[in-house]
């Protein structure tokens, strides 16, 4: 699979809990960072969204009846801020079926 530098949206690594809706007019370009942004969602297709992560955890949310991802960077900081719950409340406003949504996390260093 190739990608696109231009089309990749990024947040900044940031330990809080703002999640950036992303938009067809939204910037898009591996070079721009969301500023102060801990997490991406978006129903925009061939939008592919990028989350830095170090030790800290990666969760990728995917709704596939209404082609919603949404991406966090979950360390404790944002964890304590509610940024998981945060997620799942602004993909239930895009009107996701939670049913049918999948939520991976990566590894963890402790």
């Amino acid at each position: 699979m190739r990608i696109d530098p231009t089309t990749v949206t990024q947040a900044q690594l940031i330990h809080g809990n703002h999640i950036e809706i992303i938009t067809e007019q939204s910037p898009r370009s591996f070079s721009y960072k969301f500023p102060e942004t801990g997490g991406l969602v978006t129903n925009v297709a061939n939008r592919p969204l990028f989350i830095p992560v170090a030790d800290c955890a990666a969760i990728a949310f995917f709704d596939a009846y209404k082609r919603v991802i949404g991406l966090l960077h979950a360390g404790w900081k944002g964890v304590i801020r509610h940024i998981i719950p945060e997620m799942v409340q602004i993909m239930g406003r895009i009107k996701l079926l939670l049913i049918a949504s999948l939520a991976f996390f990566s590894l963890i260093l402790a």
